[in-house]
């Protein structure tokens, strides 16, 4: 964890993964998920969300920087 490292909400991972709030939480304390900044707000790394997402589905592997592209546009601050 880095200190100015940008994170994607909880919620636009609860978008990203179509899971529950509590499941991030739950993701996050089993160490599955990487927290980029835990306040004022938590934000989850990209990176976790795209081993999150390659781990359960491995044949998007193929996919990976398509994935990687798309999960760090929504890092990204929409002006």
């Amino acid at each position: 964890m880095t200190g100015k490292s940008k994170g994607l909400s909880v919620k636009k991972a609860v978008e990203i993964l179509n899971c529950d709030q509590s499941y991030i939480y739950k993701l996050v304390k089993k160490g599955e998920l990487e927290v980029a900044q835990a306040k004022p707000k938590t934000t989850i790394t990209p990176e976790s969300i795209i081993n999150r997402i390659c781990s359960d589905y491995p044949y998007l592997k193929n996919c990976y920087s398509s994935i990687h592209y798309n999960i760090n546009q929504a890092v990204q601050p929409s002006w």
